[in-house]
């Protein structure tokens, strides 16, 4: 077997070499100056690849058998046939050389190109060093450009995130977060009562922001200064509505209330004007401003109710405003963007101690930094003892009543807006 290959090795080189046509390749025939004609042999490698079918042969010196055009294919293999190994050594090894290397190698083309000398390539060569030097030089700048732009961005970037970090830091000393649960700040009054009343989501009109969160709180609030959780009621959402509300004030408290108490009434929520009286109502979560007579509960009839008490006192804190313009703040479709309101105002017994957002002709805005009502913020702050200007541990109506007075305007001014609350009652009320 070794043998065998061996010998088909050394057919296969000689039928190579003794082809009549050379290997295709290029040859300098002639050279003038700074040109040369280079010719080209070339051998046509795809010739036919059908003539062991056709019976058509190369002419080849090595294949006299196979001359000619007109043998057919079993004309070929009988005359093969005599030759002992013939049809696998010349049909599958020898002839496709012969074919490749044969009479398709007489094709022969010519052009001239030119051949620099050596002044010519040193000169290239040194406008291909001053482009590579220039390229190289124009990406250094165009680095350094984008290099320098990056860095300002940054730069930018960090002094907008340094300012936004100090404007959050000044913010949040100015408006801290207020405790979720306060610590208690009074003592037990088992006595006292309180009905708190928040609403955010109404029925059929616009929120009231951060309605329901406030009552949330002003409860955690109200217990810190000892009045008992049992002795609570809080409504909110479609529990406050004016059935609700009736229900609470006219029958609860005078139900459970007695001599000693204090009852607290919060709301923080829509205030509606009559736009024919300018009577101030609170909108319960049912409550139509275009029908404030029928559907809301009047500010005045508030009063009155807390009045009748069988109670000590009563302290009400109401974050809502009654201008119609806005804020918190409804108005019946179509009717003037501000009513004159007439101020409702306790009875001159001094049983009732009450704590307003604004004006009558003022908006009740919102902290959006802390999503409460401004003016319950700084409520709840006072109270926590924010309001304690003497430091004696206790904070009284009238400590209260300055530093709502102090601190809401400014923070509304902030907003482009004036609101300033009203206190009335006795100063020297001890809140706890």
């Amino acid at each position: 077997m070794g043998a065998l290959k061996a010998s088909s090795g050394l057919l296969l080189a000689g039928a190579v070499l003794l082809s009549s046509c050379s290997i295709a390749g290029p040859r300098v025939v002639k050279r003038e100056g700074s040109y040369e004609t280079v010719a080209v042999k070339e051998c046509d490698w795809g010739y036919g690849g059908n003539w062991l079918v056709q019976g058509q042969s190369p002419n080849s010196p090595f294949l006299p058998f196979h001359r000619g055009s007109t043998r057919t294919t079993s004309q070929k293999m009988l005359i093969n046939a005599v030759f002992v190994g013939a049809p696998l050594m010349m049909d599958l090894v020898i002839s496709p050389f012969t074919y490749a290397t044969g009479r398709e190698c007489s094709t022969v083309n010519t052009y001239t190109r030119h051949v620099p000398s050596s002044s010519e390539v040193a000169a290239q060569k040194r406008r291909d060093a001053d482009a590579e030097r220039e390229r190289r030089l124009r990406e250094s700048d165009e680095y350094k450009r984008r290099a320098a732009a990056e860095a300002a961005a940054r730069a930018e970037r960090e002094k907008a995130e340094s300012e936004k970090r100090r404007l959050a830091e000044a913010l949040e000393r100015e408006y801290p977060v207020l405790e979720e649960f306060p610590k208690a700040a009074g003592a037990p009054r088992p006595r006292d009562f309180a009905l708190i009343v928040g609403i955010e989501s109404y029925r059929s009109i616009p929120k009231a922001d951060y309605g329901e969160s406030d009552a949330k709180r002003m409860r955690a609030y109200l217990e810190a200064l000892g009045v008992p959780s049992q002795n609570i009621v809080s409504l909110t959402g479609q529990s406050a509505s004016k059935s609700d509300l009736v229900k609470y004030l006219e029958e609860w408290l005078p139900a459970n209330v007695s001599p000693e108490s204090r009852v607290y009434f919060f709301y923080s929520g829509h205030g509606a004007p009559d736009p024919q009286s300018g009577s101030a109502y609170l909108v319960p979560w049912d409550g139509d401003p275009s029908f404030p007579k029928s559907t809301a509960y009047p500010v005045a009839q508030l009063y009155a109710s807390l009045e009748k008490l069988p109670a000590k006192e009563a302290v009400v804190m109401i974050d809502a405003c009654f201008s119609g313009a806005g804020g918190r703040s409804v108005l019946a479709q179509g009717a003037r963007p501000l009513v004159t309101v007439h101020e409702d105002a306790p009875a001159a017994s001094g049983k009732i101690s009450a704590l307003t957002a604004s004006g009558p002709d003022q908006i009740a805005g919102g902290l959006e930094l802390r999503k409460q009502g401004l003016f319950s913020y700084y409520l709840m702050r006072g109270l926590s003892g924010a309001a304690d200007a003497n430091a004696d541990k206790s904070v009284t109506l009238g400590e209260l009543r300055d530093y709502l007075s102090a601190e809401v305007p400014k923070a509304a001014r902030r907003s482009n807006r004036e609101q300033t609350p009203r206190v009335t009652g006795d100063a020297a009320l001890a809140l706890y």
